[in-house]
């Protein structure tokens, strides 16, 4: 008993860890551009945007890399599939901003 509750909560700590690893220097790039566009911008939007994407996205069709979108790009395709993702208003903002804050700059 006492090993399954151990156990337990290694998964919790490790889950909860899991938001605290440092991102790569593309994502660290892409973190700095969404701050400096976004009002309020913070790393955990720019992670739970990629969660979004990496958890809904994939369902229907291959993940796509957010690197390959313009701003333009984004802004006319994450609407639409949201709302087939039946995603809220909410994480659909969360993804959009994370496409972006990803994708190409001018």
């Amino acid at each position: 008993m006492k090993r399954n509750i151990l156990f337990g909560l290694a998964i919790l700590f490790a889950g909860c860890a899991a938001s605290n690893i440092a991102l790569t220097s593309t994502e660290n790039t892409s973190y700095k551009y969404g701050k400096s566009k976004f009002a309020g911008y913070s790393k955990a939007m720019f992670d739970q945007g990629r969660t979004i994407n990496a958890k809904n996205c994939d369902r229907c069709h291959k993940l796509k890399d957010p690197a390959n979108f313009t701003e333009e790009q984004a802004n006319r395709i994450i609407p639409n599939m949201a709302k087939k993702a039946k995603l809220s208003d909410a994480d659909k903002d969360i993804l959009l901003k994370f496409y972006i804050a990803s994708g190409k700059h001018a």
